[in-house]
């Protein structure tokens, strides 16, 4: 009796892939450029496929995932487990590229990169599900034709994929480093991604306890946690621009209201912690500037930019020009959702315009300077 040959992939069905990336130890590519029409395990692989529905019947066009050099339709055990860690890691990357509050294709969540592992032998009816158990990975036997598996609500199908090619790198190496940030890094990408999940089936509350954990774990903080956190994020981008006024709020310290002030990035992640501690039943006295949207949008692109500038500092990867307009354009864009109306885009789009300027004022300056040969001219005259 000779025993059928089986074949492993890893499917991404949700996932808009303009072309083939390679990262780390992965390859991703749409399927249908790695798997020819003449290719025996084709018509399989085509009914195994059926099994994903897109929202309103859009046509997908699923794409793969394996580790580089080897066959994507032969996966082990051990390379199933690669590739999964590696599509946390490009989903945390693509996550990072998204642009908010803006009229172009809605931004990419967790869900778009979800992963199904499959096995099969050619022209079976049945499909093996390789599926999560809380002991390990096991194979679930189901016939094809009666599984549907739907594109979920939160995953649309015309999502941006801006995924920069530096930052994933960057992430697939972690685990070979021995250094406390990658540790750290690590250990917060997964609670970071599935605080963008947005799923229906849960919460902004719920995504706003995954951001927190993120930020603690990201920043190794322990008690105090609300003021350890404010003073390292602070910390993080007080060299930066930060073209926005300082506040002065009260502050709760060891249980009393006290004056304070700072950078509105302090303000926002010592109130959003408040509110963290507020949504588990602890309620200390504080203000709430913020609504949930807010805070989710703003937590976002906190923990995105200080992932970007601590591997800056660390020289793994180099912030570029758009993540420095990004940076200084934060503080603003917290102050102005703190004070705004209804008109989030502007209170979003402002203040990184506002940064452009200010960077383009200083590169003219700069340009001045060195014609003068080091002397700016005083305005309105002449050296």
């Amino acid at each position: 009796m000779t025993v059928e040959q089986q074949y492993s992939f890893c499917v991404m069905p949700w996932l808009r892939l303009p072309a083939q990336r390679t990262f780390g130890l992965v390859s991703v590519a749409r399927l249908r450029d790695v798997l020819a029409e003449d290719d025996p395990r084709s018509e399989t692989v085509g009914r195994i496929m059926s099994m994903y529905r897109g929202l309103g019947g859009v046509t997908l066009s699923p794409v793969v995932m394996w580790p580089t050099g080897t066959d994507p339709f032969e996966l082990s055990r051990d390379d199933m487990d690669t590739v999964f860690a590696h599509r946390d890691w490009l989903s945390a990357g693509v996550l990072m590229g998204n642009e908010y509050c803006s009229p172009l294709d809605p931004p990419f969540t967790d869900a778009n990169a979800d992963g199904y592992g499959q096995r099969f032998t050619i022209g079976t009816d049945h499909v093996g599900l390789i599926k999560r158990r809380r002991d390990g990975r096991a194979n679930d036997i189901q016939r094809i034709a009666d599984i549907v598996t739907q594109m979920p609500l939160s995953a649309s199908p015309a999502h941006q994929f801006n995924a920069d090619q530096s930052l994933l790198e960057a992430f697939a190496a972690l685990p070979s480093r021995t250094d406390a940030l990658a540790e750290r890094i690590e250990s917060a990408l997964p609670l970071f991604t599935q605080a963008n999940r947005l799923s229906e089936r849960t919460t902004l509350a719920f995504d706003l306890v995954l951001f927190a954990a993120a930020f603690e774990r990201l920043f190794d903080i322990h008690t105090p946690v609300a003021e350890s956190l404010a003073d390292a994020v602070s910390t993080l981008f007080s060299s930066f621009t930060q073209g926005s006024s300082t506040w002065q709020n009260l502050a709760v310290r060891s249980g009393r209201l006290i004056p304070d002030s700072g950078p509105w990035v302090k303000r926002w992640i010592r109130e959003f912690y408040a509110h963290r501690s507020a949504i588990h039943g602890a309620a200390p006295p504080h203000s709430n500037d913020w609504p949930d949207l807010y805070h989710g949008l703003i937590a976002t692109e906190v923990f995105t930019l200080s992932v970007k500038v601590l591997l800056d500092r660390d020289g793994t990867r180099s912030l570029s020009p758009e993540e420095v307009l990004a940076t200084d354009a934060l503080d603003d864009r917290v102050e102005r959702l703190a004070t705004t109306g209804t008109d989030v885009q502007a209170a979003w789009r402002d203040p990184y315009q506002a940064a452009q300027r200010r960077a383009m004022i200083a590169a003219a300056a700069q340009a001045l300077s060195r014609q003068a040969g080091g002397q700016v001219p005083p305005v309105g005259g002449t050296i």
